[in-house]
């Protein structure tokens, strides 16, 4: 079965990290996944998809008329050359049309998954009310990530869609001992009494960085941490300039894209997303499967984890209420956050597993929902 994954540009975030760590499953189920990126560029995480086997094209998409004419009438003829199987969308520009082309190409099956909250109002809600009302009189299945998408999903668009969680990579996100998290700790230079905070995550509002470094600055006088910002920075750096501003330079690593953040993880103290939302973080259980005590925003995506796992410290996206829960956590025993993150590796490696993901999808690519597992719902 050939399945083209048609995705903005290729980004280590998202579902291209769920694609790179779960590869050879596809592979055991005879599916031969491949990549088109419809961003202005391809993506730096090109070569790390085509590594494990993915091939790759790049197909820029543009709102302008006659650029937009352009791409849709080169997909049409990419599309009738190679003769997928199925497409599946995870784009939301010019989704509709993505989606009417694949079909008039003559892809057998078409599939839509949804990775974030999207609560549009107004015009823009309208219409996509209405387009996601054609595409389910045109069979085209949608699927929601987690309860949060799926709930806005019916609440703005009454659009009943599949359950089909994310996954993490479970070998590699693991729990160490004390002794080999201690080598690590010195490998990385940072001392055994130093509080070691990480967030992984590109830089953008959405993510909230500023309201962290807010309460690492407020925090600065009673501890001594380390910050380890994971992630790509926006152009001009405006974090990097608020850290200046805040007086914490000295404390705030930023570190850029990491090709493999589990050994930052396994030094890690805690774990932080301060996000305004998000759709349901593989890097907050990547975190927990590593067994990092976490900090997570109370906001639509992540409280899905409430559900899931004890002993996640919410608060409210905002610098003080983040600096009581470092407080909190960094005055706690280390055996007792090696406790706590324990408790939260075991919750997420029972969840959410690579094996049931790739099933849920290959038996929807082949219709058959009765074999995905998964109700339809809201």
């Amino acid at each position: 079965m050939r399945v083209l994954h048609i995705l903005n540009e290729l980004r280590p975030s998202g579902f291209e990290v769920m694609l790179k760590v779960s590869a050879p499953y596809w592979q055991k189920m005879d599916v031969q996944a491949e990549l088109l990126a419809t961003g202005k560029d391809i993506g730096q995480y090109a070569q790390s998809l085509e590594e494990v086997g993915y091939k790759t094209y790049h197909l820029p998409f543009s709102r302008s008329y006659l650029r937009a004419r352009s791409f849709f009438a080169s997909l049409y003829k990419f599309l009738r050359s190679n003769k997928y199987d199925v497409v599946h969308a995870h784009v939301e520009g010019g989704l509709f049309w993505i989606i009417l082309t694949a079909k008039l190409a003559g892809v057998p099956q078409v599939v839509k998954t949804i990775h974030n909250v999207f609560p549009w109002r107004g015009w823009l809600g309208f219409k996509r009310r209405f387009q996601k009302m054609i595409l389910r009189f045109m069979g085209i299945p949608h699927v929601s990530v987690g309860p949060s998408v799926r709930t806005t999903e019916w609440e703005y668009f009454r659009n009943p869609t599949l359950y089909i969680p994310n996954w993490y990579d479970s070998e590699r996100f693991v729990p160490l001992n004390p002794e080999s998290r201690n080598e690590i700790r010195e490998r990385l230079n940072i001392d055994e009494d130093t509080f070691t905070v990480v967030s992984v995550g590109n830089c953008s509002r959405t993510k909230n960085h500023t309201a962290l470094l807010g309460a690492l600055a407020n925090i600065s006088d009673k501890i001594k941490f380390l910050y380890l910002h994971v992630g790509e920075e926006e152009p001009g750096q405006p974090e990097r300039h608020l850290a200046g501003e805040l007086g914490i330079t000295k404390q705030v690593h930023f570190l850029g894209f990491v090709e493999d953040i589990s050994p930052i993880l396994n030094a890690a103290d805690v774990y932080v997303m301060p996000s305004l939302h998000e759709g349901f973080s593989i890097a907050a259980m990547e975190a927990m499967g590593a067994g990092v005590p976490s900090i997570l925003a109370d906001v639509p995506g992540l409280r899905d984890f409430k559900d899931i796992a004890d002993g996640v410290f919410w608060v409210n996206p905002e610098a003080a209420s983040l600096s009581e829960a470092l407080i909190t956590i960094a005055s706690m025993p280390k055996e007792k956050r090696r406790e706590i993150g324990l408790a939260l590796h075991h919750a997420v490696y029972e969840r959410f597993s690579i094996e049931q993901g790739v099933g849920a999808y290959a038996s929807l690519y082949v219709n058959d929902d009765s074999e995905v597992g998964l109700e339809w719902g809201y």
